[in-house]
């Protein structure tokens, strides 16, 4: 049995069980730690961890959830600050600061939720001063988006939802009502 002050792993003859209580963001990255640690240790015994067998169970307090909220997260400012920086520069991410009149700190918050007059603002301001179409701005997102879920370590908890496409698009419900438990009121669809 392992534990920490939120994880417990139980180990039986065939089977584990992992119970976890996910409150904030720090529990939830503890926890998807501890799966791409899990998924690590599989791999070097040589164990199939057989993911149709594999079964997620997530309780919450629907009415402590504002349904209201529908805004998208920070998160998507953060990775727009983030591509812009990384691929055009500090120079480019100042003059679309300015031009989309957002503050350099309130408006970056990745648990927060923003108006999507602020994240149209955003986009458009980075169509103007990279000279480009939004519809290709969007595309270029979209391609670092997946490299960005790279490299902060979100492709280790994609590998839990499935070793095939079917598996893992079953399993996109489980991952949105765990995402709840960081980001509150979220309105992810449904893919069953």
């Amino acid at each position: 049995m392992s534990n920490t002050t939120t994880l417990t792993l139980i180990k039986f003859a065939d089977d584990m069980a992992l119970v976890a209580r996910l409150k904030d963001e720090q529990s939830l990255s503890s926890y998807f730690n501890f799966i791409g640690h899990l998924i690590s240790w599989f791999d070097e015994s040589y164990i199939r961890l057989n993911v149709k067998k594999t079964k997620e169970l997530f309780i919450e307090n629907h009415m402590a959830r504002d349904t209201s909220l529908l805004q998208p997260y920070g998160q998507i400012h953060c990775v727009i600050r983030e591509l812009v920086q990384m691929k055009f520069g500090n120079e480019a991410w100042d003059v679309i600061l300015k031009k989309s009149q957002l503050d350099e700190h309130d408006s970056f918050l990745m648990f927060t939720r923003y108006d999507d007059a602020e994240t149209f603002s955003l986009v458009g301001a980075v169509s103007d001063t990279l000279g480009v179409p939004v519809e290709t701005v969007l595309e270029i997102f979209g391609e670092f988006f997946f490299d960005y879920c790279l490299r902060h370590g979100y492709d280790k908890m994609l590998r839990t939802l499935g070793s095939d496409i079917k598996s893992f698009i079953q399993n996109l419900d489980s991952l949105h009502s765990l995402l709840a438990l960081s980001y509150k009121g979220i309105s992810a669809p449904s893919f069953r």
